[in-house]
């Protein structure tokens, strides 16, 4: 029989807990077709990415892959009527719609949209030849640009997806080329053109509820130009954002949209700033743009770690913002997170106090950041080198590798709100970049450890306890879980007599390890008691095990202890209590005699405990 020390009395209670938060970081390269490079611009929270594969010949394909790196020919679906000669995909949401870009045999581009349910469809024009799509959100709304009637005259457009009487839903209806779902965004707040087909100018976000922000060009003095940032929704039309500055030589950038925010930078003083644009009042609800009050919005400028220089690039629906900024006005770059009180510096990769820069490229929704940064160190061949990151609140910033080989950097792209991170890795042979497609998981999660026994409550003290317990973890376990009782070894299955214990409180511990390196460990508490039937089942076992070795002795004192439980059901408690100190007087008599020391002991104690509670 295992032998236990008593370490105290503890309440009953379940405890879990994780240890430190440690993370490792894996990293997939996503399958290409029949070629060697890839890439990736989007993933959803099902772990599902889109981007583009070539094949050995050289074309371009738009591919969608699942979270662990099988690839899907999105390219095969087009219809034969459609001569693609490349094709990418660059967006995907929770419902798994693709969007995506295509150049026919003429060199024409084309946006198209594609669902598992309804194949793909193109999406049609403004009247013109060409369109770009550039993003989808989660409702399956579509924004981007498309040439109208004037030729080169490319105008910002929204589509809705309208559900056919089958259920399915379609993006498109009309004409070719003309796509009569397409909604012209309207011109731009300064009344100058969108610009042509290499233009920059046009929306550049899209939320869930249908408001779109861009960029435009304004004209400044008699031949200046600058960029400003426009605001689109249906009950406001666009509207010009401003600037930080309020001059009419200031530009406004907007690069980041959530439901509730808008972020990007905006010139100030002649430096750049990260803005913020906040929900406000609008009657009854809360707006990003009010068409009922003046001014529409308010922009926040989010300030800088020291120096002139902060830009937004990220916001959740938090209202958390990412983006970059320095100390001064010639130091490095370092990403930040503005969340509530100010820039917090996110560090680099090669520690705080190292000359390496970092910067922060997207956000999701709980505060996960990724960017790219230069580590401490690079490889010869390669001494601008950086990697990928990905920064949260409770492992700080991790490296993003790239793929083993030949790859010197690494690019981070997108992150789901279920930290799936995509981007790419590189290799360099003058002058060419060949890149491969990757999506990194990062494991901080520890193993979830279910204790079925013992359970927090009261036990006999002549009880069996049956210790069960398991652990499970998403990226397996390093090795099978470990269980102390009272800090002393157990193992799972083993049968513990509750006599090796004394009465009172005890813990068993639980502690499982996985591949990651995370840790986690769950306890719980119970209580060892006594009573007059644990005390006769006590008696009986120390007989059995020869620790009485006199039967008189034994008969004695079971008599005593059936005579005080007659005592109780009676309600004589007076009697009771005599007879359990009869049994106690005759434990000490015997002790070393005919019942060994530590049985009569045991026993003593547990008459002692029952006493006290009559």
């Amino acid at each position: 029989m295992k032998k236990f020390v008593f370490i105290g009395v503890l309440v009953i209670a379940v405890l879990a807990y994780a240890s430190a938060v440690k993370a490792q970081v894996q990293t997939v390269g996503l399958q290409t077709l029949d070629g060697a490079e890839s890439n990736v611009y989007a993933v959803n929270d099902a772990g599902l990415s889109v981007g583009w594969a070539n094949t050995s010949g050289g074309d371009l394909r738009a591919v969608r892959w699942d979270k662990y790196g099988n690839v899907f020919d999105l390219a095969a679906f087009f219809p034969t009527t459609i001569n693609a000669v490349s094709s990418s995909a660059i967006g995907i949401n929770n419902l798994g719609q693709v969007i995506g870009n295509y150049t026919d045999s003429a060199g024409y581009q084309h946006a198209f949209v594609w669902t598992l349910e309804g194949g793909m469809q193109d999406l049609g024009t403004l009247g013109g030849n060409e369109t770009q799509v550039i993003a989808i959100n989660g409702a399956g709304q579509v924004i981007g640009r498309s040439e109208s009637t004037t030729p080169d005259e490319w105008k910002p457009f929204i589509i809705t997806p309208h559900m056919k009487a089958n259920g399915m839903l379609e993006w498109y209806q009309g004409t070719t080329p003309m796509n009569e779902m397409m909604t012209d965004l309207g011109p731009t707040p300064s009344g100058r053109p969108w610009g042509g087909k290499y233009s920059p100018f046009g929306p550049t976000a899209l939320n869930d509820q249908g408001i779109v922000v861009g960029i435009y060009e304004r004209p400044w003095g008699n031949t200046g130009m600058v960029y400003r940032g426009f605001g689109w929704s249906q009950l406001t039309g666009i509207l010009d954002l401003g600037t930080l500055g309020g001059a009419e030589s200031d530009s406004t950038e907007p690069l980041a949209l959530s439901n509730f925010y808008v972020a990007g930078y905006s010139t100030i003083g002649g430096n750049l700033h990260a803005f913020k644009i906040e929900p406000q009042a609008c009657g009854e609800i809360l707006a990003l743009f009010c068409p009922t009050i003046e001014p529409a919005f308010t922009m926040i400028d989010l300030g800088t770690l020291g120096g002139p220089y902060s830009i937004a690039r990220a916001v959740n629906s938090a209202g958390q913002v990412a983006g970059t900024s320095n100390y001064s006005p010639t130091g490095t770059l370092h990403a930040v997170i503005w969340a509530g009180d100010g820039p917090h510096d996110l560090g680099t990769l090669g520690g705080q106090a190292q000359p390496t820069w970092s910067e922060a490229i997207a956000m999701n929704g709980t505060g996960q950041v990724i960017g790219r940064s230069k580590p401490l160190s690079c490889p010869e061949i390669d001494p601008n080198c950086h990697h990928g990151f990905v920064w949260s609140e409770s492992t700080g910033i991790l490296d993003l590798p790239p793929l083993d080989g030949d790859y010197t950097r690494s690019w981070s792209v997108a992150i789901s709100n279920t930290a799936y991170v995509v981007g790419y890795s590189g290799y360099r042979i003058y002058p060419h970049w060949y890149t491969r497609a990757v999506i990194w998981t990062a494991d901080s999660t520890p193993p979830d450890i279910n204790i079925s026994s013992p359970e927090p409550i009261n036990y006999l003290h002549s009880d069996i306890l049956v210790v069960d317990f398991s652990a499970s973890d998403t990226s397996d376990l390093a090795g099978l879980p470990t269980a102390t009782l009272d800090g002393i070894v157990v193992n799972n299955g083993e049968d513990i007599n509750l006599l090796s214990l004394p009465l009172g409180t005890h813990k068993l511990s639980v502690i499982a390890v996985d591949n990651a390196g995370n840790s986690g460990s769950q306890s719980v508490s119970f209580n060892v008691i006594a009573t007059l039937d644990s005390l006769i089942t006590a008696v009986n076992y120390f007989a059995q095990k020869g620790e009485i070795n006199d039967n008189n002795l034994w008969k004695s004192l079971l008599r005593k202890l059936n005579e005080a439980q007659e005592a109780m059901k009676r309600g004589n408690m007076n009697v009771a209590v005599n007879k359990l100190r009869d049994f106690i007087d005759q434990l000490n008599a015997q002790s070393g005699k005919h019942i060994t020391t530590n049985a009569a002991s045991l026993l003593i104690t547990d008459a002692g405990y029952v006493i006290g509670r009559l």
